[in-house]
Formats: structure tokens, C-alpha cells, sequence
């Protein structure tokens, strides 16, 4: 009696099923990153509302005050300890009471350093500064040179001689249309040594006055501002309300004018 051979794929059938796959992965998977990019991006404008409802909380609590960009003050009284290096993410965060929202799901990029007291991975909590970096840090950066500037330089002087250690904010009445004011926006920062090496974001953002322009893309060539979703930065306004903005809008100079 024959036995009958049991019929098994070709090479050539193996060969067309493989490039179909390939095919299929080749289409899909731009798809699922960018499903997954736009629910990053869904996550931190959420992050974002959340902060600016904190800027205006704290405005309520000092006399419609903004915070500043960075307050100096007492030391080892936060945990974990700031050194009393007092930016807006520690003024703000008694009203949002979450760490982790001042961090972007898209702000992955990490930054170490092999010498100093602050050696480390700069977002890792057994860093003996974590404290400190988390509040130079975060994932979004403050238009202070409007809105919380150095009072001692005169308005239109290179944003170079300013220091946020002598930040003062302005007051909410002193905001001509709080609802076209850039307050936040996705941030990031760049070693000096390394200006191409873009990595975490940063606390504050400049004006389009002081941006240095691209290519090659620095830490400055947008002011700190940071594209980071689909070309567009993440935006948080006076008024509360957030968006999405390319840079060549962010480029508009009465975005950051509070007047």
C-alpha cells in the first residue's frame, strides 16, 4: 500500500509569505509609532493643562502673582532636597502634587555625568542631586523673559547678561491678553561642550529675539523650545488653555509678548 506524502510549503511559497510580512511590517509599523507618538503627545498636553491650572493657583495664593522662574532659599527643607535652588517646578508643586507630570512620556533622552557631586544619570533618584536636576529639568520650559524676567536688565538687552536668580514675575492684571501669552512649552537643553547633543528638557524658553536658528540644531536654535511631537511643542497659555504649535507660528513675537 503507498503511502501518500504529506504536502509541505515550497521554498517559493515560504519566500512569498516572508516578503508578505515584510511588506505588512514595513506599513504597519509607521502606523503604530505613530499612534503611539500621538498618545504621548495626548498625555503631556494633559501634563501641561494640569501645570498651567498650578501657575494659576499659585497666582490665586500671592496676590495674582506668577511664580518666578527661580526663587533661591532654604536648603534640605524638600524632599528629595532641591539645594535651595527654588525654580518653578518646586513653587508649583505643592498644587499638583505629582513629580512625574513635569516629565513629558516623549522626553526619553537621558544625560550622565562620570565626575563631580552629581555624578550620574541626571533623572535617576539615587543621584545625590536629584533634586536639584529634577526642577532644572523638567520636560517644559517657562517663558520668563516676558513673563518672569530679570529685573535688573533692561528690556531688549542680550538675554545672555540675564539671570532667572533674579527673576520677578508680573502680575496677572499686567497681562494684556493672557489668552495669546505663551506661558509653557516643550523644552530641552544641550550640554555647552556638546551644543548638537539635544537631550532633556529645560525650565525655561526664549523669545524668538534670541533664538540661534538651524541647522545644525542646538539646544538654542529655537530658544529651548522643543518640536518634540510631530514637528509641534506642546504649548501652555496664561489663560489655562493648551495647544499644539509649529515653530514657524512660535516664531509670532506676540505669542511671548504679554502685552
Amino acid at each position: 500500500m503507498l503511502r501518500r506524502r504529506s504536502k509541505g510549503f515550497t521554498l517559493i511559497e515560504l519566500l512569498v509569505v516572508i516578503a508578505i510580512i515584510v511588506i505588512l511590517a514595513a506599513i504597519l509599523f509607521p502606523v503604530f509609532a505613530q499612534a503611539r507618538g500621538k498618545a504621548r503627545q495626548t498625555t503631556s498636553l494633559s501634563d501641561l493643562k494640569q501645570l498651567g491650572l498650578a501657575f494659576g493657583m499659585y497666582a490665586q495664593d500671592y496676590d495674582e502673582v506668577l511664580p518666578p522662574a527661580h526663587n533661591d532659599g532654604p536648603r534640605g527643607v524638600t524632599v528629595p532636597d532641591n539645594a535651595g535652588a527654588w525654580r518653578w517646578p518646586w513653587l508649583t508643586l505643592v498644587y499638583v502634587k505629582s513629580m512625574a507630570i513635569y516629565r513629558s512620556p516623549a522626553d526619553t533622552v537621558e544625560y550622565s555625568v562620570s565626575t563631580g557631586s552629581c555624578a550620574g544619570m541626571y533623572r535617576d533618584p539615587r543621584n545625590p542631586c536629584y533634586g536639584y536636576l529634577w526642577g532644572l529639568f523638567p520636560s517644559y520650559g517657562y517663558n520668563w523673559w516676558y513673563l518672569a524676567p530679570d529685573t535688573r536688565v533692561p528690556e531688549g538687552q542680550n538675554i545672555q547678561t540675564a539671570s532667572t536668580r533674579f527673576s520677578r514675575a508680573f502680575s496677572l492684571a499686567a497681562i494684556g491678553s493672557p489668552a495669546d501669552t505663551l506661558m509653557l512649552a516643550d523644552s530641552t537643553w544641550s550640554p555647552r561642550n556638546e551644543p548638537t547633543r539635544l537631550v532633556m528638557g529645560y525650565f525655561v524658553v526664549n523669545p524668538p529675539q534670541f533664538w540661534t536658528g538651524a541647522p545644525p540644531l542646538t539646544g538654542s536654535s529655537y530658544g529651548f523650545v522643543m518640536p518634540r511631537h510631530h514637528n509641534r511643542a506642546n504649548c501652555a497659555f496664561v489663560d489655562g488653555h493648551v495647544k499644539a504649535l509649529g515653530v514657524d507660528q512660535l516664531r509670532d513675537e506676540r505669542l511671548w509678548d504679554r502685552e
